[in-house]
């Protein structure tokens, strides 16, 4: 599948900071999901394969696109950008749809860049609330 170029994505490793504020995820109460730069999934802590359903093993090969729903692919990539845009916002609130194995999920979710000391290196998701999509 071929993902939007516009969303400003650039490729780079997690450097040990990061990776120690990983470790510090995993005992957190509240479902994280961490995105390469490449927009492809690179962490998922327990409470969000727990929420949603996805196997650790797996979820990695995953890009997040394809766990939104597509109609909120672009206000997912609207407050991305809000973000790179706006180095006085350090993080943006907004709703997504997102796929889980029961179905389709709302959620209220807090974004934030991740940072090395040169360059952006992803996004962190946080899920702050959620529930199922009702069937019409």
């Amino acid at each position: 599948m071929n993902y939007p170029k516009s969303v400003g994505f650039r490729d780079c490793a997690v450097d040990f900071e990061q990776q120690q504020s990983l470790k510090l995820e995993q005992k957190g109460t509240k479902p994280v999901l961490i995105l390469k730069s490449s927009g492809h999934i690179y962490y998922g802590n327990s409470m969000f394969s727990s929420l949603l359903g996805y196997n650790t093993q797996t979820i990695y090969t995953e890009h997040v696109f394809e766990i939104l729903y597509p109609d909120d692919i672009q206000t997912f990539v609207d407050g991305f950008l809000r973000l790179l845009k706006n180095p006085a916002v350090t993080k943006t609130n907004t709703a997504l749809r997102i796929y889980s194995s029961e179905g389709l999920v709302w959620t209220k979710v807090v974004m934030k860049i991740l940072k090395s000391q040169s360059e952006e290196i992803g996004i962190k998701i946080t899920i702050l609330d959620q529930s199922p999509v009702p069937i019409r």
